[in-house]
């Protein structure tokens, strides 16, 4: 397997491509979900001796990451997974491979969507205040 396919960003790219208004693929969601994940998916690996547990536990562990940190993104569970069960090591996997291949990917979502009239970033504006609502001083 060549290690820059890496078939967890395909499925990122379903979500950049086909939903670009949904929370799971923005910017912050993809590239911070797809690195912290892979990250995990190393430490897993290197810490963990036995593979089945730790394949296990890195996509666990990558969801519970994700949701604190506010980038939930389905297919870093994939790519937790991935990185023990391709044997990763290092910083290389997560920042190198995961992290410049989402931003790529974000970087293509961000010139892509506005041709199709959809807007990627989503932007998040405050609600404009409702004119018709009283509100005592």
């Amino acid at each position: 397997m060549h290690i820059w396919m890496l078939a967890p960003i395909g499925a990122s790219a379903v979500l950049v491509f086909t939903a670009p208004a949904n929370p799971l693929a923005q910017p912050w969601a993809v590239v911070a979900g797809n690195t912290l994940s892979a990250a995990i998916g190393v430490l897993c690996a290197m810490l963990i001796p036995d593979p089945v547990l730790a394949v296990a536990l890195a996509p666990a562990a990558a969801i519970a990451a994700m949701v604190a940190l506010r980038c939930p993104h389905p297919p870093g569970g994939a790519m937790a997974a991935l990185a023990v069960l391709s044997h990763a090591s290092g910083a290389e996997f997560s920042v190198s491979l995961a992290g410049v291949n989402s931003l790529v990917l974000v970087l293509f979502g961000c010139a892509y969507n506005p041709l199709t009239g959809h807007a990627y970033p989503l932007s998040h504006r405050a609600p404009a205040p409702d004119p018709t609502t009283h509100h005592p001083e």
